[in-house]
């Protein structure tokens, strides 16, 4: 029998910039708490920490799309975070850097 047992707490607050000229970035914090057990992907017990994220992007005119540079995990915090269902959005352990490009027509 296939259980896994996560209790997961999150708290975010994002501070945002939208200039008239297309251009836009945010700072974010996370704090988020998982109690696990029976994983098996990392050991039972519980973990809490804080990841901080930042971006700057340009929006395209007529808003036919943003590009957007997003630095993750700023301060390079290291944990052991259970990703292994899915339920929440890749959180990086390290600290990391992408760069999204979207496009409406």
């Amino acid at each position: 029998e296939f259980r896994q047992l996560n209790q997961i707490d999150r708290i975010a607050s994002t501070l945002r910039y939208f200039d008239p000229s297309g251009w836009f970035g945010y700072l974010r914090a996370t704090w988020r708490h998982q109690k696990v057990r029976q994983s098996f992907v990392i050991a039972d017990g519980t973990e809490q920490f804080w990841t901080s994220d930042c971006a700057v992007g340009y929006r395209l005119p007529h808003r036919h799309g943003t590009i957007q540079l997003e630095f993750l995990n700023i301060f390079d915090n290291e944990f052991a975070y259970d990703q292994f269902l899915g339920v929440d959005e890749l959180v990086a352990a390290n600290f990391g850097v992408r760069l999204a490009i979207a496009t409406n027509f």
